[in-house]
């Protein structure tokens, strides 16, 4: 009995001198919410076309990507009447007005791109690509 006591006795010992040793990445703590939009303007009949937006994570921050989509809209009757695709870093995001592939996504600090395409050779569709998602601030 007296020897298992010395043995928990040594193990707490080691292991609070290690643990000194050990370090967590931190906590998240909610700084806000984003939104943001693009549009693309198909302008040729003979190559799709796609805008990027080039955005910066701050230092000591990530965001949780929770959404994303991209379609175009008739004017006659506001419907949707063909979806394109929205991609980030060229990984596709979504295709359509849906987020389908493997979302959320977490963003680490530093610069990103996300991308909207056209799937349409149809001169003049308007594609509307949407994002949205959570900012955290790392805290040690």
């Amino acid at each position: 009995m007296k020897t298992k006591t010395l043995i928990f006795i040594a193990f707490v010992f080691l292991f609070m001198g290690s643990s000194r040793f050990v370090s967590a990445q931190g906590n998240l703590q909610f700084n806000r919410a984003f939104d943001t939009q693009l549009t693309v303007t198909q302008t040729s009949p003979s190559t799709y076309d796609e805008v990027t937006l080039n955005v910066t994570v701050p230092a000591n921050k990530v965001w949780k990507l929770e959404a994303a989509s991209c379609v175009s809209y008739t004017a006659s009757n506001n419907a949707t009447s063909t979806a394109g695709y929205i991609l980030l870093d060229k990984r596709m995001l979504s295709s359509g007005s849906t987020s389908t592939f493997n979302l959320p996504v977490w963003i680490p600090a530093g610069t990103c791109a996300f991308t909207i395409k056209t799937n349409s050779l149809s001169t003049g569709l308007v594609f509307y690509g949407h994002i949205s998602g959570i900012e955290f601030n790392i805290v040690p």
